[in-house]
């Protein structure tokens, strides 16, 4: 029994990683295009950081319901009020991305190295505590 409730938590990792990695493709497409865009506050990369990464929420928590988490699958009753605790779970991991970003273009500029760099590391920040939250408040075992 505990091999298969080892090999279950190892499995679902492994498909939270995906998901996360499919939330990371997402929130870098959105985030360059948004630096590019030459639009008033979105294009500032902390700015930018922060929408692109609620982006990648809105993808992660569609990903997390039917696949990661597809044995605890939420009704649909509990959609809208697991996905407000999905990105309240989130502003932490936000919250360190912009910061991260906003910390690292102050004292280094907005290159393309700082930006990028800073970006990385908020991302890197985030992921655990994500896991934690998502996989004990939003999707815990009954």
């Amino acid at each position: 029994m505990n091999d298969f409730i080892d090999t279950q938590k190892s499995q679902r990792y492994i498909k939270f990683a995906v998901v996360g990695v499919v939330g990371f493709i997402v929130q870098t497409v959105v985030f360059e295009i948004l630096l590019r865009s030459n639009l008033p506050l979105l294009s500032l990369p902390f700015n930018a950081t922060a929408l692109s990464a609620e982006c990648a929420v809105v993808s992660n928590f569609i990903l997390s319901n039917f696949w990661t988490f597809a044995d605890r699958k939420l009704k649909l009753s509990q959609a809208p009020s697991k996905f407000i605790q999905f990105n309240l779970g989130s502003l932490g991991s936000i919250g360190a991305q912009w910061l991260t970003v906003r910390i690292g273009t102050y004292f280094f500029g907005q290159g393309f190295w700082p930006v990028q760099i800073s970006y990385i590391i908020g991302i890197g920040i985030g992921m655990i505590s994500n896991y934690l939250v998502y996989s004990k408040v939003i999707w815990r075992k009954k």
